[in-house]
């Protein structure tokens, strides 16, 4: 393998090799259009038809031909005769003509040759007749047909995540099935002899495994991926192997977590430099998560993440989502905000700083705090609003720097006291 480390990978040109590689997926299926919701189309959808499909009332009342009672007033009513009356839900009949109206429910089929609706509490009825005491003009009342969509409109564009809004559009136009990407398959390996299950009893010198648990509940978000987990592997080369190994037949990308660095027990390295084209970096000028693989088996994708907690979900969210979704079609961006900091910043200069942020809002502004610890701090990332990508070209940031801050939750607390 060589010497590790020497030769740190910038972290922008790591992000460039990683996308470089991701080759997008081409296969699509088909299903229910109600099992959609976050998936990734597959193709570009046009209406087959208008929406309305056809021209509809928008009120309980009266169809009628708006020229018929032009000049109405409560002073000066207007009578129409009462012709029928039609039901929701059935088709379309000829309008008898001038002087007439026909009853129609909200939702109800307008009458070929009507003009207007007008509502039944602006009217009175007087025997076989209808009092109208306004005029209105003509279309009062309507949803005419295609006034929502054209038929030949472009519904849904390919390679976007399809939400609840999507979906009713779609179900409204007759669409009952859609083409969607298939789920990317995941595989995520943990490896270490100091990890334990959580629900097991504790034995001393030992450590509950999170790192897998919070990925999966992350990559389990998007039903765009399937998540397969293959447990935690003891520090064993060929069981560590034989699980990769695994992993890589079975899934699009690996996830390896731990055991990526150079010491003694560290294995993942040197099984990942065994492939081929195998390791396309080891280690990035990043902090935290400088350890962190890129390799690849043929055309399979692994991502080899940190044991520390923080420095595994940071490369996680900063490098390795974006490129999931990237595999897919999708082009993912975070919701992030624009803060000032609440603080002085102590930066890694000559790195690329991943930062745990807190934020906080005052009045319109919002004050980014860094969350204090370590890499092995788990509950740091529980703390943190967001994080941000500096890249740091001083040791620190001074208070009242514009910042950006990639958001993990919509919910910023209003001002109190931190730090």
């Amino acid at each position: 393998m060589g010497l590790i480390f020497h030769n740190l990978t910038k972290f922008q040109d790591a992000l460039d090799i990683v996308r470089k590689n991701m080759v997008e997926l081409k296969d699509a299926e088909e299903i229910p259009l109600y099992n959609a919701t976050g998936r990734i189309s597959a193709e570009t959808i046009f209406s087959n038809n208008n929406l309305p499909l056809f021209s509809r009332s928008q009120v309980d009342g009266y169809a009628l031909i708006a020229s018929d009672i032009k000049g109405a007033s409560y002073d000066s009513p207007v009578s129409l005769k009462l012709a029928g009356e039609t039901n929701i839900g059935e088709k379309a009949v000829e309008f008898p003509g001038h002087g007439k109206c026909i009853k129609v429910p909200t939702g109800g089929v307008i009458p070929v040759g009507a003009d207007a609706m007008v509502p039944f509490e602006d009217t009175k009825q007087e025997g076989a007749s209808i009092q109208f005491f306004q005029e209105v003009n003509r279309f009062n009342e309507l949803s005419n047909a295609g006034i929502d969509v054209i038929k030949g409109e472009k519904l849904l564009d390919s390679n976007v995540i399809i939400d609840p809004r999507n979906i009713a559009v779609l179900a409204s136009t007759g669409i009952g099935n859609i083409k969607v990407k298939r789920k990317l398959n995941i595989g995520i390996v943990s490896t270490g002899n100091e990890l334990l299950y959580p629900g097991t009893p504790y034995k001393e010198g030992k450590i509950y495994e999170s790192n897998s648990l919070s990925i999966q509940a992350e990559l389990s978000k998007y039903p765009a991926f399937n998540v397969n987990d293959y447990g935690i592997i003891e520090d064993n080369y060929d069981k560590i192997k034989s699980a990769i190994d695994r992993s890589i037949k079975e899934n699009d990308v690996t996830l390896t977590i731990g055991s990526t660095s150079a010491g003694d027990h560290d294995m993942v390295y040197k099984i990942l430099g065994e492939k081929t084209p195998g390791i396309i970096f080891h280690g990035i000028r990043v902090k935290p998560g400088k350890p962190a693989i890129f390799a690849m088996s043929g055309e399979k994708i692994i991502f080899g993440l940190p044991g520390f907690p923080v420095s595994s979900m940071m490369i996680l969210y900063s490098l390795v989502m974006p490129n999931l979704f990237r595999k897919t079609g999708y082009e993912f961006s975070e919701v992030a905000v624009d803060a000032i900091t609440g603080q002085r910043f102590e930066l890694h200069q000559g790195n690329t700083d991943l930062l745990l942020i807190k934020l906080v809002k005052h009045g319109e502004t919002y004050k980014a705090y860094q969350v204090p610890g370590n890499s092995g701090s788990i509950s740091r990332i529980s703390k943190a609003t967001g994080y941000s990508i500096i890249d740091s070209k001083t040791s620190f940031m001074d208070i009242n720097s514009k910042i950006n801050v990639k958001l993990f939750t919509g919910n910023i607390p209003s001002i109190l006291i931190y730090g």
